[in-house]
Formats: structure tokens, C-alpha cells, sequence
């Protein structure tokens, strides 16, 4: 007659995370055994954990866990940063668009062929800017 018993599920708790500033790939990780005893090193190059210092056969649960929580955490700073720079350069283009509507009007309207801001000086600039207005 076969038994089975449930093992609990062990949880990885973190201590520190270090990531290297000359190999952004690679990151260390402290965690705290789960008798809360020791510390180990764990580590993960591209996100793979490649090793760690627990006396457990290999793949451990450190390593496992740790790959998810990496994951997790480059999609949040992915999904962060990205938004950061659509926000920035949206707002820089409307900037720019509002800048230049009335230039882009003019030369619609055939007012003017061709400006050469590189050859204009600074009070010819503002009187050409006062034109479009």
C-alpha cells in the first residue's frame, strides 16, 4: 500500500539581491535557509539559476523560485520603463508639434518656400516666429 504525504511548500525568503554593474546579467541573491539558520548564495546569469550554495540536490527550490521572482521583476521594470518613455516623448513631440503648427500652417498655406533656421540670426528668428502668429 503506497502513502503519500504532502510536503509543505517551502517559500524562498530574500535577504539582498546584487546585480553587477560591469555584467548587468548577472545577480546574486541571499536567502535565508528555510530553518532560518544560515544563508546561502544563490545565482542566475540571464535569469537561469546557474548555482547555489545549499546542501539540497540540484535544482533546488531557491533557484526555482528565484527564476520566477527575476522574471516577475524584469517584466514589471520592462513594462515600467517603457511606459516612462512613451510618457516622456509624448510629451516632448506635443511640445514640438505646438511649436512648429503654426510654421507647418504657413508653409500649407504658401506663404513660404523654404526657411534655413542655421542661417538666421536670433532676431531674425523672432521676427520670423512673430509672422506666423
Amino acid at each position: 500500500m503506497k502513502t503519500s504525504t504532502k510536503q509543505a511548500t517551502k517559500t524562498v525568503v530574500i535577504i539582498a539581491r546584487i546585480q553587477f554593474k560591469s555584467d548587468a546579467r548577472k545577480v546574486v541573491y541571499i536567502v535565508r535557509s528555510s530553518d532560518g539558520t544560515k544563508t546561502y548564495q544563490t545565482y542566475l546569469l540571464n535569469g537561469k539559476a546557474t548555482g547555489c550554495q545549499c546542501p539540497s540536490r540540484k535544482p533546488c527550490y531557491h533557484g526555482l523560485q528565484l527564476e520566477q521572482i527575476e522574471a516577475a521583476r524584469v517584466a514589471s521594470y520592462d513594462k515600467s520603463y517603457k511606459d516612462a518613455v512613451a510618457e516622456t516623448l509624448n510629451a516632448f513631440y506635443s511640445e514640438r508639434a505646438e511649436q512648429l503648427d503654426p510654421m507647418v500652417n504657413a508653409i500649407r498655406g504658401g506663404r513660404i518656400v523654404e526657411v534655413r533656421w542655421s542661417t538666421l540670426s536670433e532676431s531674425e528668428r523672432c521676427e520670423a516666429n512673430a509672422s506666423f502668429a
